[in-house]
C-alpha cells in the first residue's frame, strides 16, 4: 500500500504557502495601486449618452462600435436618468425588444464620483452596489465616466509596467 513520509506532507504545505503567499501580495499589491490613484487618471472625458427616448436598437449600435459597454441615459434636457449595461443590452435583443425605448428598461441612475476619489473608493462602491458605470461629476457638472472594463484597463497597464 502508498505510504506518505513526512518530507511529502511538508513538501504540499510549503507549497500551499508559497501559492496563498503570493496571492495576498497581489491582492496588496493591487489595492494600493487602487489607493494611489484616482478616478480623474482613468475616467473619459468623451462618452456616448443615449436618450431615453430612443430605441434599444441605439444602444446596440454604440454597443457594437466597441468603444463602450455601459451607457449613460439621459432625458432630452441633458439629466442623467439611469444607466444601460451590455448584458442588458443583449438581453433585450434576444427578447426582440429592439424598437422598445431605453427608458423601459433602464437602471436607475448611479451615485456620481468625484475626480479626487480615489480608485479603491469607487472600486469598492462598484462592487459593493453592482454599479458597472458610474458617473463623474465636478461642482455639480457631469465631466466623465468611470466604469469597471478602465478600472480594469488601468490595472492590465500597471501591472505591464512593472514587469
Amino acid at each position: 500500500l502508498w505510504r506518505i513520509d513526512d518530507n511529502f506532507i511538508t513538501v504540499i504545505i510549503g507549497v500551499f504557502v508559497f501559492i496563498t503567499a503570493t496571492q495576498e501580495y497581489q491582492f496588496v499589491r493591487i489595492e494600493s495601486l487602487l489607493e494611489e490613484h484616482c478616478v480623474g487618471e482613468v475616467m473619459r472625458g468623451q462618452f456616448t449618452r443615449l436618450l431615453a427616448n430612443q430605441a434599444v436598437e441605439t444602444a446596440f449600435r454604440e454597443l457594437q462600435r466597441g468603444g463602450e459597454k455601459n451607457f449613460l441615459v439621459f432625458d432630452d434636457e441633458g439629466d442623467l436618468l439611469g444607466v444601460l449595461h451590455d448584458r442588458d443590452i443583449l438581453s433585450l435583443l434576444k427578447a426582440n425588444v429592439e424598437s422598445d425605448l431605453i427608458a423601459e428598461h433602464l437602471l436607475p441612475a448611479p451615485p456620481p464620483a468625484d475626480p479626487g476619489d480615489t480608485l479603491k473608493q469607487v472600486f469598492d462602491l462598484m462592487q459593493r452596489e453592482r454599479y458597472r458605470i458610474l458617473p463623474v461629476q465636478q461642482d455639480g457638472q457631469l465631466i466623465g465616466v468611470i466604469d469597471v472594463h478602465a478600472i480594469h484597463h488601468f490595472l492590465q497597464l500597471q501591472r505591464k509596467l512593472k514587469k
